[in-house]
């Protein structure tokens, strides 16, 4: 009865764990995914901003060419944000992948403990069985 008790402790702990990392892998995908819309806000901010650069080129003028310098400027700057935050949602799909395989492992673990908690009700009923059958 203490094994099975024991069991049934370990099945609800593995629950439990599960419950937690999938509860972090739903914040992950929550993240990925303002990371992803942030990016692509990024990637459009950037194209306007080499429209205008383009649009300034045109411009003749020494004030026009000061705009364009402006612009050639924020366009690097919009780039490297833009590959910082690639960089980020890189970083927080591998954590995301990390975690859904460690869940994988955990639903595993959590089956193998059902099982093992199963065989252990089995044999107990079995033994108990027994020894009403040799009294």
């Amino acid at each position: 009865q203490q094994q099975l008790d024991d069991a049934k402790e370990k099945v609800t702990e593995c629950e439990r764990e599960s419950k937690s990392a999938l509860e972090a892998l739903e914040e992950e995908r929550t993240k990925t995914a303002r990371l992803e819309k942030e990016i692509q806000d990024e990637k459009k901010r950037a194209q306007e901003a080499i429209e205008r650069a383009k649009d300034a080129e045109e411009m003749a003028t020494e004030r026009e060419q000061q705009q364009l310098d402006d612009a050639k400027e924020k366009v690097t700057e919009c780039e490297r944000e833009s590959k910082s935050a690639l960089e980020a949602l890189e970083e927080e799909r591998t954590k995301t992948a990390r975690l859904e395989k460690e869940i994988q492992d955990e639903k595993k673990r959590a089956q193998e403990a059902i099982e093992r908690a199963k065989d252990a009700e089995e044999m107990a009923t079995e033994r108990e069985q027994q020894q009403l059958d040799d009294a």
